[in-house]
């Protein structure tokens, strides 16, 4: 009888973690193109380059969010990557 109890829980994580891939994923795939885009020089395709970047980045952190043991996890260590990388995009902002 533990093992519909045991499922539940799974789920609940993976909620968790999808939730966690999906909006501090994008945004920290929004912030690494950023950086990209601030720290290599300027080219006729390099916006394009930028907009095709942002879609694999963010489908890669979003399918390796679910190697993190639970949802808080997954928040917490994307959303300080978040954190970081913004900040990055700040001090390079104040560089140039």
């Amino acid at each position: 009888m533990s093992a519909p109890a045991e499922a539940s829980v799974i789920k609940a994580h993976w909620w968790a973690k999808t939730l966690a891939g999906v909006l501090c994923g994008f945004a920290l795939a929004l912030a690494l193109a950023t950086l990209f885009h601030q720290l290599t020089p300027g080219g006729p395709g390099k916006l394009m380059l930028l907009m095709w970047l942002i879609s694999p980045l963010w489908l890669t952190i979003a399918s390796l969010v679910y190697l993190f043991r639970d949802g808080w996890r997954a928040w917490g260590w994307l959303g300080g990557a978040s954190v970081l990388a913004y900040g990055a995009v700040f001090v390079s902002k104040l560089g140039s």
